[in-house]
């Protein structure tokens, strides 16, 4: 009885990790936010939601699929979202409405004067 209140609890908890995460995709203002909220709270909730499969199922080779599967998301999915935010950011850099753009900042500072060829 308890192992279901368990489950219902993190179905539920894992279920608002993920809408939240769907509505910051849709609502964040440029492209990199959008890929923080869809890797930090998704695979959150995501792994809320493997957590009650594990619950629910109750035996260890649930728990061990579980397992590999929440270990391949989280190596998976911040390297993605991360790559994808890079990729929008040197392709469409004036079109992104960044609100604040650290990378310009670095890339506006003197480089070192390279060698003359002389």
């Amino acid at each position: 009885m308890i192992g279901a209140w368990i489950t219902a609890f993190l179905v539920l908890a894992g279920s608002l990790f993920v809408l939240v995460a769907a509505l910051g995709v849709m609502r964040l203002p440029d492209v990199l936010c959008r890929m923080h909220a869809a890797t930090k709270a998704g695979a959150f909730g995501v792994g809320l939601l493997l957590l009650a499969l594990v619950v629910h199922a109750g035996d260890l080779a649930t728990a061990v699929k579980a397992a590999l599967v929440l270990a391949c998301f989280y190596l998976t999915a911040p390297i993605a979202g991360h790559l994808l935010g890079r990729l929008a950011y040197r392709r469409d850099r004036e079109h992104l409405h960044l609100e604040t753009d650290e990378w310009q900042a670095a890339a506006d500072q003197k480089s070192p004067t390279k060698p003359s060829s002389r």
